[in-house]
């Protein structure tokens, strides 16, 4: 559990690698690479909407609110949204709306 939590941005990191670096004809390599430049950008855009949701919105972490062991330190930080699903609802929203192969990958992903 605990590397899956600290492992999802270097997964995320991954899968532009593989998108950026795609040895295929140029036509496709070049649509991989906007698709890597749209997911940048949608991560950014929805990782500063979470802050200002941060911002106005706090709730309480269930280890800050209920006497829990905790697995994972972690700042005592608001937990609605979550930056990880966040991060990867971004990732997986762009890949369906350009329809890569890993798509359904991607969201399997996310939703877990």
């Amino acid at each position: 559990m605990i590397a899956i939590t600290n492992s999802a941005a270097y997964v995320a990191v991954l899968f532009m690698f593989i998108l950026w670096f795609n040895n295929g004809k140029k036509e496709k390599a070049i649509r991989k690479q906007y698709t890597v430049l749209y997911t940048t950008l949608s991560v950014i855009i929805a990782l500063l909407v979470n802050v200002l949701i941060h911002a106005v919105y706090y709730h309480p972490r269930p280890f800050v609110s209920h006497d829990v062991h905790q697995l994972v330190p972690h700042a005592a930080d608001s937990s609605f949204v979550s930056d990880h699903s966040v991060l990867v609802f971004s990732i997986a929203f762009v890949f369906i709306l350009r329809g890569e192969k890993l798509k359904y990958i991607a969201l399997l992903w996310a939703v877990l």
